[in-house]
């Protein structure tokens, strides 16, 4: 059973350390992971997607104080337009996206949605997608691991 992502996962996902991860959960409460044996964190893709909008924000200059206490949509919105702006790709930017997810994680998609100006077509297999001149494509691909830990499950 899939209990989430460790806080060191979701450091590497999100560009925020681990140590600052804690203060802002221990201050202000910016996400509560769920707790598991031995006290661990594990994150949902909600909190990775809100880690994300708040990291996005804070480095656009915005008070952690006040960026903590958003709503999701709040957070998205503001993200949206503060960094609507500053966020639109030059001429030689990747301006066409393709991305490649079997699962689509909600993390993967507010990542691909900070990005403004772009467009984005989501394809769910790899056999479905056909190069159109993109300029930019992400591929999102379960791990082995994942793979085999779903085929003992439907053993099971």
């Amino acid at each position: 059973m899939d209990k989430g992502y460790k806080i060191g996962a979701v450091a590497k996902l999100t560009g925020i350390s681990t140590d600052s991860i804690r203060a802002w959960e221990r201050r202000y409460g910016v996400v509560e992971p769920n707790r598991g044996e031995n006290n661990n964190r594990y994150y949902t893709e909600e909190h990775i997607g809100r880690l994300i909008s708040v990291k996005r924000l804070v480095d656009a200059g915005q008070a952690i104080g006040t960026v903590c206490r958003l709503s999701d949509q709040e957070l998205q919105d503001r993200t949206h337009g503060i960094l609507g702006s500053i966020g639109q790709p030059s001429g030689g930017a990747l301006k066409k996206w393709t991305v490649i997810s079997v699962q689509q994680p909600i993390w993967l998609k507010a990542c691909v949605e900070a990005q403004h100006g772009i467009q984005v077509r989501w394809v769910r297999c790899l056999e479905a997608f056909s190069a159109s001149h993109e300029d930019f494509v992400v591929i999102d691909m379960p791990s082995l691991s994942e793979v085999n830990e779903k085929l003992v499950l439907r053993m099971l």
